[in-house]
């Protein structure tokens, strides 16, 4: 580790870096356990509106820049590059104690040889080594003091800095209703059927899944009886983009505002984007199909670079399909549907799926985690 620029006072000031939706949930939780052992800390924050609510001084809003695949990450650059200078002169006017950088590595790894200048960093959540990139690793291993890794197999990449304490989500995601006042709220019965469409929390993400979703419910629901159709806005995304919902009146389709846990765990099927959805819904123990669409330039690059052939979490945890992936030209309405259908009317093939979810769930590790980490990353300070 190199030789610190500053010497820092006695007043605790942590920086918290984030630049996508999951990053803000994960830095919220984090932030309410820093505060509860050190209330006199200040923690600022690029992030999002979670943290702010959490107790963090927002510097700056970060989440609108949060993008997905390789021409998006191009079409970025100009504002990411701001964004990389705005942050170094923070740092360098604000001599924070410790710096804590959560996930989106593409952006927080080229900041990792200055920001380890000013302060100690940890990372929280680093990039998955094992699926893509292990050189990653190398430089995080440099640069940081401690990393806090979500699985217990990420601990070999990391022999001397890495920490274990289980995957934060088993804290975090929990009904935000029960399932009673569910029902009731939305006027539903035993004889219903909830389906979940969760076409993820960025723009480029609902452009693409959410059309193929909504075709699929309408194929569905001529096959499936009193179905219900359930889609949580996220406040990343642009509103515009679920109007067209409005093109399916004749579907039940109940568009909330958050309340994503309580619809996965009221759904007897979950149509999701890759991402930390899937987990969520492992957690929750709800069956589901992943979905993923992307432009050809980012799918050449995950065919090359890629050490699994899987895109959902609980599949590369489990090193084998386990829940259905629909990707590219797989992901179809007609594809969708048929899958569904055989899932939706049968309970063994259901339990099935479950059955396989479960050793996924026992290697989340048990609650208390973030906890653990907060308590970990204080002894820093």
């Amino acid at each position: 580790m190199s030789k610190r620029l500053v010497v820092h006072s006695n007043r605790k000031k942590i920086l918290i870096l984030v630049g996508e939706e999951s990053g803000d949930l994960h830095g919220s939780h984090l932030i309410k356990e820093l505060l509860n052992r050190e209330d006199k800390a200040q923690i600022f924050a690029y992030g999002g509106r979670r943290m702010k609510d959490a107790g963090a001084k927002l510097i700056k809003n970060t989440m609108k820049t949060s993008v997905l695949g390789v021409t998006e990450v191009i079409q970025a650059i100009p504002e990411l590059l701001k964004q990389e200078k705005e942050v170094k002169k923070w740092v360098s006017q604000n001599n924070p104690n410790l710096i804590i950088v959560i996930d989106y590595p593409g952006f927080h790894l080229k900041l990792l040889p200055y920001l380890s200048k000013w302060a100690p960093v940890h990372y929280y959540i680093p990039p998955k080594v094992w699926v893509w990139k292990k050189n990653r690793a190398d430089k995080i291993n440099k640069y940081c003091e401690k990393v806090y890794t979500i699985f217990p197999f990420e601990q070999k990449y990391y022999p001397k800095i890495g920490r274990y304490f289980g995957h934060p989500l088993v804290d975090i995601v929990k009904p935000e209703i029960s399932k009673k006042d569910f029902y009731e709220k939305y006027n539903l019965t035993v004889n219903d059927i909830v389906i979940g469409l969760l076409p993820g929390s960025r723009n480029q993400e609902l452009k693409k899944l959410l059309p193929e979703f909504l075709k699929s419910a309408k194929l569905l629901a001529k096959k499936v009886k009193n179905i219900h159709f359930f889609i949580p806005k996220v406040s990343t995304v642009d509103e515009s983009l679920y109007e067209i919902c409005k093109d399916y009146k004749t579907l039940k389709i109940h568009i909330l505002d958050g309340m994503p846990y309580s619809i996965i765990a009221n759904s007897k099927l979950v149509l999701l984007a890759s991402g930390t959805v899937t987990l969520e819904a492992t957690i929750l123990g709800t069956p589901m199909l992943i979905c993923y669409q992307t432009n050809w330039l980012t799918k050449k690059a995950f065919d090359l670079l890629s050490q699994t052939p899987h895109i959902g979490l609980p599949n590369i945890i489990a090193g084998k399909e386990i829940v259905k992936e629909f990707k590219q030209e797989d992901f179809t309405s007609e594809k969708i549907v048929s899958y569904s259908e055989s899932l939706l009317k049968s309970d063994l093939a259901m339990e099935k799926q479950l059955e396989r979810l479960k050793s996924v769930q026992v290697s989340l590790g048990d609650q208390g985690v973030i906890k653990k980490i907060a308590d970990d990353m204080m002894e820093e300070l």
